[in-house]
């Protein structure tokens, strides 16, 4: 991830954990969605991406074993305190385009909203990661085709690559996975469920 998109999360930490909460109960009906897929605690579960750790703290609740990894550090320094009573293990990950996990280290990989802020080549070393390290499954939520003014207008500003990213999710996932599957779960958001157990992908990534 570009340096100065790593720091500006740093910074807007704070903000993000007064929404701690409200995020929580975004993903509230995420542990059910996932047993339609076959995911199930004690299930093992990564969160790439995972800010401040709401996700991460309603799979704990359901059952998951769960691990959170993050490029910024305040971040975490958040979602730790935020779960301090959970058994939560966060991993930050600043370096590198390799992942510090093993091949099939998890039955779900699982990104919310990351993605369509990395550019094109970042997004594709990381699907490839994502099947490597998961077992089972790999499930991005992420935007999809539905814009919105304000949506437009706040990704315009922040520079990633929204527009790429909404116009090819598909084809790009398509090209690591096998298969891809859409599930709308919001408005404007998306589930892109791809079967991990396809050809696996162990070079390229340094």
């Amino acid at each position: 991830m570009d340096k100065s998109k790593n720091n500006l999360f740093d910074r807007i930490a704070p903000i993000y954990g007064m929404f701690f909460n409200l995020q929580k109960r975004k993903y509230a009906f995420v542990p059910d969605m996932l047993s339609n897929e076959k995911i199930m605690p004690p299930m093992q579960v990564l969160d790439l991406g995972c800010g401040t750790g709401a996700l991460l703290s309603v799979l704990e609740e359901a059952g998951f074993r769960v691990t959170g990894i993050d490029q910024a550090g305040e971040m975490l320094k958040v979602a730790r305190w935020k779960t301090r009573h959970q058994e939560i293990r966060y991993v930050h990950h600043a370096e590198g385009k390799r992942l510090p996990f093993k091949d099939n280290s998890f039955d779900l990989v699982i990104s919310s909203f990351v993605l369509h802020g990395m550019g094109k080549e970042e997004r594709m070393g990381l699907y490839k990661e994502m099947k490597r390290i998961s077992r089972r499954k790999v499930i991005i939520h992420d935007y999809n085709r539905n814009r919105s003014l304000p949506t437009t207008i706040i990704e315009y500003l922040e520079n990633g690559d929204y527009f790429g990213f909404i116009r090819t999710a598909e084809e790009e996932m398509r090209e690591v996975f096998e298969t891809v599957t859409i599930t709308q779960v919001g408005e404007r958001a998306s589930w892109y469920v791809m079967e991990a157990d396809g050809p696996r992908i162990t070079a390229g990534i340094e």
